[in-house]
């Protein structure tokens, strides 16, 4: 049997709190594919009862129907590749002229 190591978890299951006025869990589910990262606001009807595995579980199934549906609350974030960022040109003529403006070389001459 082959075994796949995953670099980081499929889905991450945050913030959960059992709402005892609408008698639910509730949740922030992360779920991680493609580089690309997408939490989805879960909730999940079920007594106070119920085992954490088991409300974790279905808050996760909720999430995956969530992600293939159009509707729902959920926030995407884009894979992070910084823009590469120009080097500063070090222009000393450049540097004195600013320092002579603001007052900074003035006060150390006087």
């Amino acid at each position: 049997m082959k075994h796949f190591r995953f670099p980081f978890p499929q889905a991450r299951v945050s913030d959960v709190i059992y709402n005892a006025a609408n008698q639910s869990f509730e949740a922030t589910v992360t779920l991680y594919e493609n580089n690309t990262t997408v939490k989805h606001a879960c909730t999940v009807p079920a007594p106070i009862t119920m085992s954490f595995k088991d409300a974790t579980h279905r808050l996760i199934a909720q999430a995956r129907r969530q992600q293939k549906t159009p509707s729902g609350l959920r926030a995407r974030m884009a894979p992070l590749h910084p823009a590469p960022r120009p080097e500063p040109e070090f222009n000393p003529v450049r540097i004195l002229r600013r320092w002579s403006h603001s007052g900074f070389l003035r006060r150390r001459i006087a």
